[in-house]
Formats: structure tokens, sequence, C-alpha cells
């Protein structure tokens, strides 16, 4: 079968009205599984909206540039204003494939400082260029870089990095949120609770044109 070209962008985050203010600060991580132009299965690993910032939801941070908080719904959720995030940071991934099997989003708050930020800090640019790739990974790379889901001139070293800081990350009580969900083309919304009640995310996954 021939590899399809795939956009999956963020379309809606929602997280608990009554979430306390200190951890409504929020860094996404979105692993998309997908299988491969060699039939095989893969995984890509998407931070948002980056390494160097959080989507900033505190009330009494409303002046912060980063501020994202939108209007809540009922009694039960609050929301991202998908209105303050341009259409760079909505992109998950632009990726080739025969077809995506599978989301899973995890939420996490990064109001303290955490694993990423002080991963950050020591090693920088190296953690940045394996992290935080471009989203667009099917830039007509030849396969040998491309290697079927964009991976970098690491290759199946950066996967081993990304695996290990991933776990490390997870540790604790900073992972607010976690849910998956079978992609079958659309809208994929992702619902389950977490830490202070219920989350929702919305993926959109569309075909698109070379």
């Amino acid at each position: 079968m021939a590899a399809k070209t795939y956009e999956l962008r963020l379309g809606d985050f929602a997280f608990p009205r009554t979430l306390a203010n200190s951890r409504a600060n929020f860094r996404l991580i979105v692993d998309v599984r997908l299988v491969n132009k060699s039939g095989t299965f893969a995984t890509a690993h998407v931070v948002m909206p980056g390494l160097d910032t959080y989507w900033e939801c505190d009330r009494d941070r409303v002046r912060e540039p980063n501020f994202v908080r939108g209007a809540d719904e009922g009694v039960e959720f609050s929301t991202i204003d998908m209105g303050r995030i341009d259409e760079w940071e909505r992109l998950i991934l632009l990726v080739k494939a025969e077809r995506i099997h599978s989301v899973q989003v995890m939420a996490f708050d990064v109001n303290r400082e955490d694993v990423w930020n002080r991963l950050k800090d020591v090693v920088g640019q190296i953690v940045q260029s394996v992290l935080g790739r471009p989203k667009a990974l099917v830039a007509k790379l030849p396969d040998a870089v491309n290697n079927d889901i964009g991976l970098d001139a690491l290759g199946a070293a950066a996967e081993d990095v990304e695996t290990h800081l991933l776990k490390r990350l997870g540790n604790g009580d900073r992972i607010l949120y976690r849910g998956a969900a079978m992609a079958d083309g659309g809208t994929l919304e992702i619902q389950g609770r977490g830490t202070g009640g219920r989350y929702r995310v919305r993926v959109m996954v569309n075909e698109v044109g070379d």
C-alpha cells in the first residue's frame, strides 16, 4: 500500500474547572502510533507547545504572554482558547504513513521546575534536537534520514533517548492526565479522569496532498 501524508492538529484541550491555579500550566506529549512505509509499526513523539514554553492557564497570571485560558464550559470544564494558539502550535505532526493507528496524549503540570526544564538547562540544544524536531517531518528527505517517521540523523539512537526521557518525565505526580484513542480519520476525542476531574482532548487527523 502506498504511503499517504497525514496532518494531525490539536483541535481542543479542556481541563477540570476546579483544577488548582498552581497546576493549570500545561505541556502535552502526543504519541502517534502509525504503520510506516515498510508496513511496520512506529511511534513518533511530539512535545507541545515545545521544550522552551508551556500553556499558561493560571487565572492569576492573565498578563503573561503565554496565557491561553479560555471560557468555562458548564461546571465541569475550563478550556484553552484555541484562538490564542497560532497555526504552528496547533500542528502536532505532518507525516508519511500507510495509516495512523492510534494517538495517546499526556498532559503535564509544569508550574514548578520539572524534568524538562532541568534537562533543557543541562543539555539545551541536544535535547531540543532530539525531542524538538521540526513538525513537518515529511519534507522531501531521503529515506535514510527520514527513516519513515521523520527521525533526524540520530536515527534509532534518538528513539532510545526519547524513551528514556519520557519515562523520566512520567515519575511522581507530574502527569495530570493520560488518554488514548484509535484513529479512524476525522476528529479523535479523548476523554477521561485525571488529576482534579475530567480532561478532554480533540485531535484532527486529515489526509493531505503531497
